[in-house]
């Protein structure tokens, strides 16, 4: 049967657990909100094609929507840009799960301590 953890060894396991973790945050670049979307738009001209069409119409046109100073923004990206954002989204969204496990492992080791060693 093992022993069970000391004080000390089991902040030394949470240092190594969330040591992976700062690992992880810190090696991402690039990180922001928002969605990516792919949108194609009819121009409203009634003698062009995509008006009649759904497959003719213009874009595909990648929008980029976020939220700042309480307000949402949107940008027209180029493909390259489009390809970074969607990287950085992405990273947001690990970042926002490794915060989340992050969290739980601190309510754990906070829960486990002696109230009265504090």
């Amino acid at each position: 049967m093992t022993q069970p953890l000391t004080k000390a060894g089991r902040r030394a396991a949470v240092r190594l657990r969330t040591l992976a973790l700062r690992r992880a945050i810190s090696a991402m670049d690039f990180v922001v909100t928002g969605t990516l979307h792919r949108r194609t738009k009819s121009c409203g001209r009634t003698g062009c094609k995509c008006a009649d069409d759904v497959a003719e119409r213009h874009g595909p046109y990648l929008e980029w929507t976020r939220r700042r100073d309480g307000r949402q923004r949107l940008t027209v990206l180029t493909p390259r840009q489009a390809a970074l954002v969607e990287s950085a989204i992405a990273n947001r969204r690990q970042i926002e799960q490794l915060l989340a496990e992050w969290d739980l492992i601190t309510e754990e080791e906070i829960l486990l301590d002696d109230p009265k060693s504090l």
